[in-house]
């Protein structure tokens, strides 16, 4: 995961912390965003893991 995001995530989780009502549920919102923001990353992360792999292994047939 990147830097920003687990910034993001940790100051996400200290406003959650002190928050109430619907100050507390926009946070709670924003937490499912940063979640979705993490699966792209990830999946991005794996593709472009993938597509050196498979040019390693082109490089060797």
């Amino acid at each position: 995961m990147t830097t920003l995001l687990k910034g993001a995530f940790a100051t996400n989780l200290k406003a959650m912390e002190l928050a109430t009502g619907t100050c507390h549920d926009l946070l709670l919102g924003n937490d499912h965003g940063l979640d979705a923001a993490k699966a792209v990353v990830e999946a991005l992360l794996d593709g472009v893991e993938m597509q050196q792999v498979e040019k390693a292994r082109l490089r060797t047939v």
